[in-house]
């Protein structure tokens, strides 16, 4: 009984070990991320100045297929700087300093589709413990991504709850295969082409990283041209982040 509980312990040990050496490794790759993404916008904006004085000031010693080759750098390099900025956007996300509190979340929810432009259903009573301004981006990242795979024929519905301990912001447009719940929030992950759907498919990144950040969690459910449903914990009042 004795070497039971002895081992228990010294499993509970390595998993606690094995979960810190875990932590430390994002932790070190996100400083990573941010470093070298940071320190990549000076050399990116000389290339993009450089392309603009060629493009401006030698425009009529440049024949048609240099001033061609000159836009398409120009055009590579700010899609380069746009990547660039998604990166320290969500890096700074995951360094952003939390003052968690007691949060009425259905107020913070009508605030973001309100600066939305967006009428949205939002259920009254809703509250967890959060960082205010962590929740705000959730939400609105959450009503932007709603919006932006609305159907082409109809204006998007969009209704924001609580269910059995978890939030939901749910809508009526284009959907998704229930096969691709997880990779709809892998950072620049695109189920759609560009030219249908703009963006850098980095909106439900975001919501799963500061639903993770307040130790929660976050999923989807959906189905094509059924709308989509995408879910998130928070911790509840009275508990601590």
């Amino acid at each position: 009984m004795k070497w039971s509980l002895d081992r228990e312990a010294e499993l509970q040990r390595r998993i606690e070990q094995l979960e810190e050496r875990a932590t430390n490794a994002e932790r070190d790759l996100e400083q990573f991320l941010y470093a070298i993404s940071h320190d990549l916008r000076g050399p990116l904006r000389a290339i993009m100045s450089s392309s603009m004085i060629l493009i401006e000031d030698y425009n009529d010693r440049l024949d048609a297929e240099g001033k061609s080759e000159l836009q398409r750098q120009s055009r590579n390099a700010k899609r380069l700087s746009d990547i660039i900025e998604q990166i320290l956007k969500v890096s700074r996300l995951g360094r952003q300093t939390m003052t968690p509190a007691e949060l009425d979340l259905s107020a913070a929810a009508s605030e973001a589709a309100s600066s939305a432009g967006v009428d949205a259903i939002v259920q009254p009573g809703m509250s967890a413990v959060a960082d205010a301004d962590l929740a705000k981006k959730l939400f609105g990242a959450l009503i932007d991504n709603s919006v932006k795979f609305a159907r082409k024929d109809s204006p998007v519905h969009i209704e924001i709850g609580q269910k059995d301990g978890a939030y939901f912001v749910r809508d009526d447009g284009i959907g998704f295969p229930p096969e691709k719940a997880e990779e709809i929030f892998k950072p620049f992950d695109r189920l759609h082409p560009e030219t249908e759907y703009p963006g850098w498919g980095m909106g439900l990144t975001m919501v799963r990283l500061i639903a993770q950040r307040h130790g929660g969690r976050a999923w989807a459910e959906g189905r094509p041209g059924e709308g989509a449903t995408i879910w998130f914990t928070l911790p509840a009042n009275g508990a601590h982040v």
